[in-house]
């Protein structure tokens, strides 16, 4: 009888366990929306579809970036969930909405604005790090010749490396 309870407890364990997860909560939503409202599900994985394939392209993972890719999907979603409540959410007008030539552009043109003004947000950061590095260098090179001047001691050697 105490070999059964452990065999059943596990069980219970096992189903108590998948229902925690969330990666399974997500296919179970998932599963659900297809069922209630396919047309929705269909434009909003047309939407999403830039970033899952971000997800696989780009080499590094970049929160901020999935971010701001993710601010402007949602900022190209706003037209065409409009036009879906106002036409009712059926999947005739959910597939004409979402085959329309320029939405499709909007939808991978978003996440590409996000990921260049990342980028470029990224290159300008680093130029004017090495700016300010370069000018602190100068400054205290020039306040090591001041007080080499001062104290009257030889000028200590300039490196080599321009970093």
């Amino acid at each position: 009888m105490k070999n059964l309870s452990l065999k059943t407890e596990g069980r219970v364990l096992r189903v108590l366990l998948w229902l925690v997860r969330p990666h399974l909560w997500h296919g179970v939503a998932i599963g659900l929306l297809l069922a209630y409202i396919p047309g929705v599900v269909l434009l909003l994985g047309m939407a999403f579809l830039p970033l899952v394939v971000a997800q696989f392209l780009l080499p590094k993972q970049n929160d901020q970036l999935v971010l701001a890719m993710l601010f402007f999907i949602i900022a190209t979603l706003v037209h065409p969930c409009r036009l879906v409540w106002q036409k009712g959410a059926d999947w005739e007008n959910c597939i004409t909405i979402a085959t329309q030539p320029l939405l499709l552009c909007l939808f991978w043109i978003g996440p590409a604005v996000a990921w260049f003004i990342s980028e470029c947000a990224t290159m300008i950061l680093q130029w004017r790090r090495k700016r300010s590095s370069i000018q602190r260098r100068k400054k205290l090179k020039s306040r090591i010749d001041e007080l080499c001047e001062e104290w009257g001691f030889a000028k200590p050697p300039v490196p080599n490396n321009k970093s």
